[in-house]
């Protein structure tokens, strides 16, 4: 080994500390486009799972407003019970000017859900569920109302709260669906918080190998150009100044081909 290092011309050592160094700058890009690998794969799927966090959310706050709406139309429903039962006069149009937005805010809310909403059973369950309920409980209800019908009335509210009922299990997939989503985003920002600490550690890690790399890789072409270079630089100046002096009997020591 020792005999080729010393066979070795000045080009090839030139050359081959060149490669050295090539290489080493090859191994630092490398440990760095790991971890931006890594970063840019998290980026992507937790794009993805935003994004349907997004929509999740929206769902969610869709339905939360329609169920408002529909909560406070059943508190009036429950007042003029109690006003009928009371025995009171009652003024239709009065209570259908009160009623009659809140329902109307539900159905936008609710038609603002199927647009949101991914086109599926449950989407579909829930549509037909305020459907029937838009056109049959309260649809009766504001009818009996506005024609002072009060026996139609008690009867709508049967059907109204029947039908609510069924609205409300034709939504809870949603709802949970929802829940399990905002848990989901919590544990990816939990686990993407600790694979950052991991990349972080990664670069730390990477950065001091690379100081150590160097640190060898100088090291070695100082000890590799001082046994090659200039060794036999300092060997031919001596040669030079002993002939230069008039002593022709200093020996000639030929160390390599350099």
């Amino acid at each position: 080994m020792r005999a080729m290092i010393s066979s070795l011309s000045l080009r090839t050592s030139i050359i081959a500390v060149l490669m050295m160094f090539c290489l080493m700058l090859v191994a630092g890009a490398g440990m760095g486009l790991v971890p931006l690998s890594m970063n840019n794969h998290d980026f992507k799927n937790n794009a993805a799972l935003a994004q349907q966090a997004h929509q999740a959310q929206q769902v969610s706050q869709h339905l939360s407003l329609a169920y408002a709406s529909l909560s406070a139309a059943d508190r009036l429903h429950i007042q003029l019970l109690a006003q009928l039962n009371s025995r009171q006069s009652v003024d239709a149009v009065e209570w259908t000017e009160k009623i009659r937005p809140l329902y109307e805010k539900a159905r936008q809310e609710f038609s603002s859900f199927e647009q949101v909403a991914e086109k599926s059973s449950d989407q579909f369950a829930v549509k037909e569920a305020w459907h029937q309920l838009y056109s049959g409980g309260i649809g009766s209800s504001l009818a009996a109302i506005e024609t002072y019908d009060w026996a139609l009335y008690m009867n709508s509210l049967g059907q109204l709260h029947a039908q609510m009922d069924e609205l409300k299990a034709a939504s809870k997939p949603w709802v949970e669906r929802a829940s399990k989503q905002a848990l989901i985003v919590t544990q990816v920002a939990q686990s993407t918080a600790e694979r950052a600490v991991s990349l972080f550690k990664l670069i730390v890690a990477g950065v001091i190998a690379g100081c150590v790399m160097a640190t060898g890789l100088t090291l070695a072409t100082y000890f590799y150009l001082n046994r090659q270079v200039l060794l036999p630089i300092r060997l031919a100046l001596g040669q030079i100044e002993a002939t230069a002096q008039g002593d022709l009997t200093t020996p000639i020591h030929i160390v390599s081909k350099n």
